[in-house]
């Protein structure tokens, strides 16, 4: 197998959790329409699970191309392939990536349903706690290192193997 091929994999997987994601908030949207008051709520709230499906189906369907975006090039010549460190490195900095941003899109869709439900209502405003707001900081930054690691997941394997082997090179000389 390629890296391709391993991070097409890991899009795919991403893909279905996403959709699991996607099917489990489909119970609470119900009670939404059961209620005047929550009409808005529950139309912004079907809204954001029908772009979830949408993004699982098409990850689920080009996992190559979001693949191929997120590695950088390599030799079409080269097909199958033994792995050397920096690319088992990129490889798997990318589907921690990938696994990072399920929970952070979860945590994004919870935070951006919580901010509309608190502002839907004018007459008793709803404020965020310290808590929720350092929950919401908290996304950000996983939000960054996520970015991170899916496009910087060659340099950042750079990084570690020269810290992992600068002792050694400096002492064989």
């Amino acid at each position: 197998m390629n890296r391709k091929e391993v991070v097409a994999i890991a899009v795919r997987l991403f893909s279905i959790a996403l959709a699991i994601y996607g099917l489990n908030n489909l119970p609470g949207m119900v009670m939404y329409f059961d209620r005047e008051e929550f009409q808005n709520a529950a139309y912004v709230f079907t809204g954001v699970s029908s772009l979830t499906f949408i993004v699982a189906i098409l990850l689920w369907f080009f996992p190559y191309t979001v693949a191929s975006k997120i590695l950088p090039n390599e030799n079409p010549e080269k097909q199958a392939y033994s792995w050397n460190r920096e690319e088992a490195l990129t490889c798997g900095f990318i589907i921690l990536g990938v696994y990072f941003l399920y929970y952070v899109i979860s945590d994004a869709i919870y935070w951006l349903y919580i901010s509309n439900y608190s502002l839907s209502f004018e007459d008793l405003p709803v404020e965020l706690n310290a808590d929720q707001l350092a929950r919401i900081y908290a996304t950000i930054v996983e939000f960054v290192i996520t970015i991170l690691l899916i496009f910087g997941s060659r340099g950042i394997a750079n990084i570690i193997l020269k810290l992992r082997y600068t002792g050694i090179n400096s002492s064989n000389n």
